[in-house]
């Protein structure tokens, strides 16, 4: 994430440790490294357009685009024991949804998943201007439905975070443990989307003051109320809290009017 956020490369020490993962590993261990070498690229790219100061909507999606195609292609090769079970179907990711998982690092490893391709669109998003050419109007939809499905999946795995009961009796496994640091930047990132509801914000921003008052963690109170300024996103160059954002619209445009 902090690489993410100051948009710098993965440090070269950080990169070389995927080459010394030997091919005999288990498929879950090969399935985790080949998505850090994908995040890896995504954060050699992102430091390209900083470095270079690129603004055009059409060249960033460009470059994020086939990073995009790289992770939906790392999801369709994942093992089943990566699956997970959804609960309750729902329109509404804050309901009594809540996805089961078979394990916490399964669980985190789809948070990550998702927290990247949030920031993928979220750039593209950001970029795309108020005047749209066909091919840009075609962009802008694609990146907010992502930005939605993301958005989803990741308010439906909190449950399976913070524990309790469901109307089945189903039970989160890490109630009251650190495994809910791990929830908190995939929160704060699907609340700070244009895209998402607010009704969704207030829940998100909600769950994140929970987090942070439960395990003392002042982080997750302040994202808490960043997430509850209804105009704020995380493309802002304040809601980073370190690092910049490249392009920062100055006239966003408001998705979460549902």
């Amino acid at each position: 994430m902090t690489v993410h956020q100051l948009q710098e490369p993965m440090p070269c020490n950080l990169e070389k440790w995927s080459l010394w993962l030997p091919s005999s590993h288990s498929i879950d261990a090969l399935s985790a490294n080949y998505f850090a070498e994908v995040n890896a690229r995504l954060a050699s790219v992102r430091h390209r357009i900083k470095k270079e100061q690129i603004y055009a909507s059409c060249e960033i999606a460009a470059l994020l685009l086939p990073i995009d195609r790289e992770l939906e292609q790392w999801v369709s090769s994942l093992p089943v024991s990566w699956m997970y079970q959804l609960h309750h179907p729902s329109s509404d990711p804050t309901s009594c949804n809540n996805d089961v998982y078979p394990d916490i690092w399964v669980a985190s490893m789809w948070n990550n998943y998702r927290s990247v391709r949030i920031m993928i669109h979220q750039h593209i998003l950001s970029a795309t201007p108020c005047c749209l050419s066909e091919a840009e109007e075609s962009a802008r939809k694609n990146a907010v439905y992502v930005l939605r499905d993301m958005t989803a999946g990741v308010c439906r795995s909190a449950q399976y975070y913070l524990g309790g009961l469901d109307e089945d009796g189903v039970k989160g496994v890490c109630s009251g443990t650190p495994a809910c640091f791990q929830l908190i930047w995939p929160l704060f990132l699907s609340g700070m989307l244009s895209t998402t509801p607010m009704a969704t914000k207030t829940w998100v921003s909600r769950k994140l003051r929970e987090i942070g008052q439960a395990m003392g963690l002042q982080l997750a109170i302040n994202m808490s109320e960043k997430v509850s300024m209804s105009n704020a996103s995380f493309s802002d160059r304040e809601a980073w809290i370190i690092g910049e954002w490249y392009p920062n619209s100055n006239l966003p445009v408001q998705y979460n009017k549902s």
